[in-house]
């Protein structure tokens, strides 16, 4: 059994649900501008502090409430990408082509989600990719353009018709009753979680999304653009050609650590479009674990700087003094600076 997308109504979304965008946008803002004050909660004195976050630049155009029980927003990714002429004593047809080029690759995202009850809520993300890649995507084992589509072999290029890309169902089983805020966001918009918790989710999605999530290098869109750095090239995660699948997952949340597992369908071929649904017979799994730092970890780089005194004191016997100075612990300027003085003895026998 496989899970075609071309054969599936389902992913035959017509190009308008992404040209009216802008204008779902706008209407959406246009409503929350002119809400009552009775459609928001009442504030009090037990009330989740909100100074710090309103205080934030804008990371949108448009604004977003976090009190409301549905999201609704869209991204826009083009990028040009080209090279100049290099010397190759040797090309093919799989290689990549040393005379010059450029290409352009364009993603369009409509991002919705709602929140079901106070420990459920669904995403569902429709999405249109188009454009291509240097060499065609070819030639490189660390691709330049995550954005770009590689289609298997020389085949048909994919069509350029919106699909659907994520569509999740998550519910939380709480542990304990103490909670944490949680920032509402594309991928779910519950507005508070139990430290301790069980979440469970399935359907389709990206297992980047939720695997090896780091500042730096978890967003394809917005970080780097390599396909090695983004998507991290320790595990080969399970997907279609546009880097989704079908699966579950189940995760452990601690105050300090925390466990995730999932399991999830396999393309019939390498990079194909279409799933493989035996899972006897194939299927990807994925295993992480995740120790927390600080909770209110203000980033900043960590600056270790290392001297050492060394002194023979008789045939193989050696001792030494040694400072360090350490400047951002655990990468947080909240903490620090900090010297670390140590003395050492060392025997050749």
């Amino acid at each position: 059994m496989t899970f075609d997308r071309r054969r599936c109504a389902l992913f035959r979304f017509g190009r308008g649900i992404l040209l009216v965008n802008a204008a779902v946008l706008l209407s959406s803002v246009a409503l929350a501008q002119g809400a009552k004050p009775s459609d928001t909660e009442p504030w009090s004195a037990d009330s989740p502090k909100t100074e710090q976050v309103s205080e934030r630049e804008p990371q949108t155009i448009l604004s977003h409430s976090d009190r409301s029980r549905w999201w609704l927003s869209g991204q826009i990714n083009f990028i040009p990408q080209g090279h100049g002429d290099f010397p190759a004593l040797y090309t093919g047809p799989n290689r990549l082509n040393p005379k010059s080029e450029i290409r352009a690759s364009r993603i369009f995202t409509l991002y919705t989600a709602a929140r079901l009850t106070k420990f459920s809520d669904i995403v569902f993300d429709a999405e249109e990719a188009s454009g291509n890649g240097i060499s065609n995507s070819l030639g490189l084992a660390g691709y330049t353009n995550i954005d770009v589509v590689r289609v298997p072999g020389q085949g048909t290029p994919l069509s350029i018709a919106p699909y659907m890309a994520r569509a999740i169902f998550r519910y939380v089983f709480p542990l304990s009753r103490e909670t944490e805020e949680a920032e509402p966001g594309p991928l779910g918009v519950l507005r508070s979680l139990p430290l301790r918790r069980l979440e469970f989710r399935a359907g389709n999605f990206a297992l980047a999304d939720l695997f090896d999530v780091n500042e730096v290098g978890s967003d394809s869109h917005l970080q780097f653009m390599n396909w090695t750095v983004v998507n991290n090239g320790a595990w080969h995660l399970a997907a279609d050609t546009r880097g989704y699948t079908y699966g579950a997952m189940l995760e452990y949340d601690d105050r300090s650590w925390a466990i995730r597992f999932a399991e999830a369908l396999m393309p019939t071929v390498a990079n194909g479009s279409a799933l493989d649904g035996d899972l006897r017979r194939a299927r990807g799994e994925n295993l992480e674990l995740e120790l927390h730092g600080d909770g209110t970890l203000a980033y900043g780089r960590g600056n270790i700087l290392e001297g050492y005194y060394n002194a023979h004191l008789w045939r193989g016997i050696y001792g030494a003094l040694d400072l360090q100075h350490v400047a951002n612990p655990t990468y947080n300027r909240d903490r620090g600076p900090v010297f670390v003085p140590a003395l050492r003895l060392h025997i050749e026998l």
